[in-house]
């Protein structure tokens, strides 16, 4: 005699508990996901800096051992124009055949800043974060400035004292400012050469900065002060990731502990 089976569906419960399980899993795993994306990203950055490292070394051999200038063009309205307004990001023309690249000007035209171009010289971390800010605080640091990366400008690597006598009386960061000798620093291994310029590159968290006065210091923004989260690049070529206060330490470094032409005021 067959017996007639009864078709038996999933209950409510049963799919509350697979539902739970699968919300859970995901959990799980979302954090795992977003640490290996921001680790690739990281090791992008690692990349980027190494090799605009080696492109700034391949220069002062060029170069008389002299590192890299600012835009030295004066600037009428410099937040609408394509000045290097920011003395302390990375100039990039000059390494234009090092890197083989073309350079970005800084706000290019028609480019709103969320589409990243593929550049050694911008960070796959400097994205916009946040909703839009009329006052385009949340713009992307290369869309400002042309690039992702602090170098050491004004009283490190590029002299502007009067104090200095290898350097230039000046009253505006657009006028002509004179390199100095890098590897005549008295640290190789502790002093900065490249750094990612703001903190938030691989941390995901949006860090307030207002683009009308840059600010380079993490104890003038506040925040997560534990975070080891920005890539930076020594003279002698090695690379590490380091703290907000850490970065601090290294500027410090090359503007005045380690700095050969630095006469106290």
């Amino acid at each position: 005699m067959l017996v007639k089976m009864r078709k038996r569906g999933f209950t409510l419960v049963e799919l509350l508990v697979v539902i739970a399980i699968i919300a859970i899993l995901a959990a799980m795993i979302t954090p795992v996901l977003l640490e290996a994306k921001d680790a690739a990203r990281m090791k992008k950055c690692v990349s980027n800096v190494r090799q605009l490292g080696m492109a700034i070394s391949q220069y002062m051999d060029d170069n008389g051992g002299f590192g890299l200038p600012i835009d030295r063009t004066p600037q009428p309205d410099p937040l609408h124009s394509h000045a290097y307004d920011n003395p302390w990001i990375l100039y990039v023309t000059p390494l234009r055949t090092y890197i083989s690249q073309d350079v970005l000007p800084p706000r290019p035209g028609g480019v709103m800043g969320d589409e990243q171009p593929n550049k050694v010289y911008i960070c796959c971390g400097d994205i916009r974060r946040g909703p839009q800010d009329p006052q385009g605080n949340d713009r992307p640091c290369w869309w400002h400035w042309g690039s992702s990366y602090l170098y050491p400008g004004t009283t490190g690597y590029i002299s502007t004292s009067t104090n200095d006598p290898t350097g230039d009386d000046i009253t505006s960061k657009h006028l002509s400012c004179r390199p100095l000798r890098l590897m005549t620093w008295r640290c190789a291994r502790r002093d900065l050469l490249l750094a990612d310029y703001w903190f938030d590159f691989h941390s995901g968290y949006k860090v307030p900065k207002d683009v009308r006065n840059p600010q380079i210091l993490w104890s003038k923004v506040g925040g997560k002060r534990d975070v080891a989260c920005i890539n930076v690049v020594f003279l002698d070529l090695h690379a590490a990731a380091v703290t907000p206060e850490q970065r601090d330490d290294l500027i410090q470094n090359v503007r005045v502990t380690d700095n050969p032409y630095y006469v106290p005021k």
